[in-house]
């Protein structure tokens, strides 16, 4: 069915194309070359001149009608990536990796996983799914409005308590979330972003107040 959607829009515009080229031909033949094709280059010149105009809303249909193609997949790749963030297994990996935070605060990811590497795998995951929408994002497979509309507040929630305290500056993935934050704050308004920033330090404020021992206990027991 899909590619039935997909293929319908484009055999009429195959369609839509002949019609345009192909009518001023049979027209211009029929009328100045009484019937038959001309073997004067000359009359080949004059036609080139009138069939321009023609070409010049061909290319315009054209231009048009790839930009429908690339507006179309982004938008589908944006609900895409909606649903996979609500999916189930989402939803696990960000209410179990949330729980993680909280027991394992303020320690480096990279000493995290290794002493605590089994409670790390829905944080990963989390990482992992932050990490394809920017590689979506800078190959411009979804629309950055729409990632920051969609991704914006989650996004700085789980980089100001996690992402910019945990994540090694060393790793590709912190270049990846990185880039992301950039971006989520160019399509953002400011008062957005200042209000997501806002709520993401209380909690975080909250989780430190809460256990302020966390980091050397957590150290302690997985040695």
């Amino acid at each position: 069915m899909k590619k039935f959607l997909i293929d319908r829009p484009l055999s009429c515009f195959c369609l839509a194309t002949l019609c345009v080229l192909g009518i001023p031909f049979v027209f211009y033949v029929i009328r100045f070359w009484g019937g038959c094709c001309s073997v004067d280059p000359t009359h080949w010149g004059v036609f080139g001149d009138f069939l321009n105009p023609f070409i010049g809303i061909l290319n315009i249909t054209v231009v048009a009608y790839l930009a429908f193609l690339v507006n179309h997949y982004q938008r589908s790749e944006d609900k895409k990536a909606l649903r996979e963030w609500n999916s189930e297994i989402m939803y696990t990996a960000r209410t179990n990796g949330y729980d993680t935070l909280k027991k394992l605060p303020f320690i480096s990811l990279k000493d995290l996983d290794r002493l605590h590497s089994k409670e790390l795998v829905h944080v990963w995951i989390v990482i992992g799914f932050f990490q394809r929408l920017e590689i979506l994002r800078s190959h411009t497979q979804v629309t950055e409005p729409s990632v920051s509309n969609m991704f914006g507040q989650i996004f700085t929630w789980w980089d100001i308590n996690c992402f910019k305290c945990q994540l090694p500056d060393s790793w590709e993935s912190f270049q990846h979330i990185n880039s992301l934050r950039e971006s989520i704050k160019t399509f953002a308004s400011q008062d957005e972003v200042e209000r997501w920033v806002r709520a993401a330090e209380a909690d975080l404020k909250e989780r430190d107040t809460a256990q302020p021992a966390a980091q050397p206990d957590s150290l302690q027991l997985a040695g």
